[in-house]
């Protein structure tokens, strides 16, 4: 397996291929990986959102060992939408740093979208 699942659903999946080159799936962001804008950050990351408060959660990666429990609030970093951007970076840069572990110094990541 050459590629890091980042988020799933039980129609999609989205993975990051680490400095490698994909043409048979569905590209969202192929570029240098300081260069991601938060639109494209928002689509890959896991997050959940609590209605009634209005909170927004984005998975610490770092804290991931094997599956995402929804329920244990020390995997998620919290937040409202006014600070949306801030915790989307957080989110971000514990993946980086999860993705580190596996090839510490790439440049170049390619996220793709497949279904399955």
């Amino acid at each position: 397996m050459n590629y890091t699942i980042t988020k799933q659903t039980p129609r999609n999946e989205w993975r990051i291929y680490l400095d490698e080159e994909v043409t048979n799936e569905r590209i969202i962001y192929k570029g240098h990986k300081l260069g991601i804008e938060s639109k494209h950050l928002s689509e890959f990351l896991e997050y959940r959102t609590e209605k009634s408060t209005g909170k927004i959660f984005f998975l610490n990666y770092e804290k991931v060992k094997d599956t995402v429990d929804a329920k244990d609030i020390g995997m998620w970093i919290s937040g409202y939408g006014n600070n949306i951007e801030k915790i989307l970076e957080e989110s971000w840069s514990s993946l980086q740093s999860k993705l580190k572990e596996k090839k510490s110094n790439f440049r170049k990541i390619t996220v793709t979208m497949v279904n399955i």
